[in-house]
């Protein structure tokens, strides 16, 4: 019959390995929790700190991304409106 010495080694042998166990992963989401965050997500937070940029560094962003948006859709052949501060991107016509 073993000793409680051997049981208390064998469960701390066991309790040490589960320890060691890898996570799941698939893509950017690791045990189902997504880790690469989106821009929603970081300006949210970055106003819940208090550490949000100022409103001219963000039109130059907003502004910086109308024009890739259009340089891009003037690669594409595809003209219409700058998209706009809301967020909203036209649509681009179907081929």
């Amino acid at each position: 019959m073993p000793s409680p010495r051997a049981y208390a080694l064998a469960l701390l042998a066991a309790a040490a390995l589960a320890g060691t166990a890898q996570a799941q992963r698939n893509g950017n989401t690791y045990n189902g929790v997504h880790n690469e965050p989106s821009a929603s997500n970081v300006h949210a937070k970055e106003e819940a700190a208090g550490v949000a940029p100022p409103p001219p560094q963000q039109q130059r962003a907003t502004q910086e991304t109308d024009q890739l948006y259009n340089q891009l859709m003037k690669q594409e052949g595809v003209r219409g409106p700058a998209a706009s501060a809301t967020g909203t991107m036209p649509s681009a016509p179907a081929r």
